[in-house]
């Protein structure tokens, strides 16, 4: 099994205490659906599913919200 670890940045701008949803698409090129293990670290206002799946051969977007 291989372990990719990829580290992005995102800014988020909301309005006081208001809830905001960023979709990121995760794409996948290969002929194999896979299924991610998601690991949210940092703020505590940052929260997201623990697991995700893209199908094969296509992108699928990963819903990170924020709540101030």
């Amino acid at each position: 099994m291989n372990i990719y670890v990829a580290r992005r940045s995102l800014d988020f701008r909301a309005p006081a205490r208001q809830v905001i949803t960023q979709d990121i698409p995760i794409s996948n090129n290969g002929a194999e659906d896979w299924t991610l293990s998601c690991v949210v670290g940092g703020s505590k206002c940052f929260s997201g599913s623990n697991s995700f799946k893209v199908p094969a051969n296509s992108t699928a977007a990963y819903p990170l919200s924020f709540k101030p």
